[in-house]
């Protein structure tokens, strides 16, 4: 517990939304190296969907960047901001590639 208080809460500074999502435009987002994609039918690069297994509504479309035991990673556009790398848990999504 010690360790996880020695982080702090950082620097908090106030934005409004607009400000927010400016500033996310204007950003890079970086790439995950941590990649097995061999868990999956797919490879790293292909374009691909990922749909939550219980209720599965709405697939989110991109491309796969990062595939582990713990999470999936996909590039994909937001109209909002451009460019995002999109976190998804492994456990209770599936991951298609798209034809």
């Amino acid at each position: 517990m010690a360790r996880m208080a020695a982080f702090g809460h950082g620097q908090v500074e106030e934005a409004s939304g607009e400000e927010a999502l400016t500033h996310a435009k204007e950003s890079e987002p970086s790439l995950p190296i941590l990649s097995d994609a061999s868990l999956r039918a797919v490879a790293v690069g292909d374009a691909v969907e990922v749909t939550p297994v219980d209720y599965g509504l709405i697939a989110v479309k991109g491309v796969l960047r990062a595939c582990s035991v713990e999470e999936i990673v996909i590039e994909r556009e937001a109209p909002e901001v451009g460019r995002v790398m999109t976190h998804f848990p492994n456990a209770g999504f599936e991951i298609t590639k798209c034809e």
